[in-house]
């Protein structure tokens, strides 16, 4: 019985054809070789995706999950008003990510370019009451995971104890601000950090960027 080509005669002869005559390969071989490269393909994904970090998701309206380093990183109980929390403290640092309702007022117009600016100048204002030590940071348009938003930094505390502040207000989308959510992240020092300071301060920086609306995530991230 003769053997059904692999490809049609007018696309020429296949990958693994072409890998045999070179190398002088039975098919067997080529096609052992074949399941093997996409073994070790796999393995890869795996690793890229599952890279030791948990996943917590918030189940509401909006839904939304973020991942994070069980290692650096503990779920903590929220406090009133927060839907999640996450906590860490390694030395002198201690973090925390956290996410609350925006609970915006009605706004007709552009609101990531109209009414967050004012909004946000005005939540800074009372910010500035209740933090000692308050100072604005930078402030601007944000994109978080292709969600848009608005964002503002601020610091807070007196020389050897300080804390650095960034939260965004995201939501789904531009005609979606009923669904805004706060994400915050905080970190404080009251010392140097060393290496497992700064260790937990990049797992608190790639949690609080790992926000992303819905209940899944795409494959790689």
């Amino acid at each position: 019985m003769s053997r059904v080509p692999l490809v049609r005669p007018e696309f020429g002869p296949s990958l693994g054809e072409l890998i045999g005559r070179r190398y002088s390969l039975s098919r067997r071989v080529v096609a052992v070789s074949a399941i093997v490269a996409l073994a070790v393909l796999a393995v890869v994904i795996w690793v890229i995706v599952d890279d030791g970090r948990d996943k917590l998701v918030v189940h509401g309206t909006p839904s939304f999950n973020v991942l994070y380093d069980p290692g650096q990183l503990h779920r903590a109980t929220p406090h009133a008003g927060e839907l999640m929390r996450l906590e860490g403290r390694r030395g002198h640092v201690s973090t925390a990510v956290t996410a609350r309702h925006a609970n915006l007022p009605p706004f007709k117009g552009d609101v990531i370019g109209g009414q967050l600016p004012l909004y946000t100048a005005q939540y800074a204002g009372r910010l500035a009451q209740r933090l000692p030590g308050f100072e604005p940071g930078d402030e601007g348009k944000a994109r978080l995971n292709q969600a848009p938003g608005y964002q503002i930094a601020y610091t807070s505390g007196a020389p050897g104890n300080r804390s650095y502040w960034r939260e965004v207000f995201v939501m789904p989308a531009a005609d979606q601000p009923d669904k805004t959510v706060v994400l915050q992240m905080r970190q404080t020092f009251n010392g140097r950090a060393g290496r497992p300071g700064r260790a937990l301060l990049k797992a608190t920086k790639k949690a609080f960027r790992s926000f992303r609306f819905g209940t899944r995530r795409p494959l790689f991230g």
